[in-house]
Formats: structure tokens, sequence, C-alpha cells
């Protein structure tokens, strides 16, 4: 239905050291082969153990075979030393085929990846708002 509102959250921990150069992640928002948002590639700061959260909004803006749907996201870590929350914030509007059953697929992968980097998932919450 037009209007349909959906949140999602996910968080774990994340270890990003630099090795001496850079860490980078991309995250993708995927309903089967659709992209529905993507960070693109981001450099993150130093952070050990630190915990990450990412925060999702979805609503069906038109509905069929061609629908659509906005996708709203901020990716969220905290960095070594300041302790101040960075990260990225993104936005996209794709075509989805509203008359099928459609599974969401988030993944958070290592662009640049150096030794002693690594980051998982502790939980995931998926919602229906309106």
């Amino acid at each position: 239905v037009v209007g349909d509102s959906y949140h999602a959250k996910i968080g774990g921990v994340l270890n990003a050291t630099g090795g001496g150069s850079r860490s980078e992640l991309i995250v993708n928002i995927k309903a089967g082969a659709t992209t529905l948002a993507s960070t693109g590639i981001f450099d993150l700061d130093n952070a050990a153990n630190r915990g990450w959260e990412c925060e999702l909004d979805f609503t069906i803006a038109t509905i069929g075979a061609t629908g659509s749907i906005c996708t709203n996201g901020n990716f969220a870590y905290v960095k070594d030393g300041d302790r101040k929350v960075s990260g990225y914030i993104f936005q996209d509007v794709q075509t989805i085929d509203t008359t099928i059953s459609n599974t969401l697929d988030i993944t958070v992968e290592w662009n640049v990846l150096n030794g002693g980097d690594d980051i998982y998932s502790a939980n995931f919450v998926l919602f229906k708002t309106y």
C-alpha cells in the first residue's frame, strides 16, 4: 500500500585498524537484485572493539510491478580517542515490484581490508511503522 513504512535497525561491534593505511566500508541495502540504497565507499577512523549501528527507514511511494520505494539510512560508529559518533547518511529512491514478496538483504563489506579489521552484527530488528 502506498505509504507503508518500515524501520530497521542492525548493530554490533567493529574493529577498524587502519593497518598503516585506511579501512573502508560499503553498506548495501538490497531487495533481491535491486539495490535500494548504498553508502558507496567511505573511510573509517580507527575504532578498536567499538559499537556500530545502522538504522533504515523505507516508505512505499508507488505500487505495482514498477512501484517505488524511498530508503533513508545512517551508519554510525564510535571512533577511538574522542568517543564521538562518526558515520555516513544515505538516501535513494528505487523501482521495486510490490506485487511479489521481497527479501531484504543488508551487507556491510570491506572495500579496503587490513589485518585486524572485522565487523559483525549482534542483532537485527525490522518492524512496520505505518
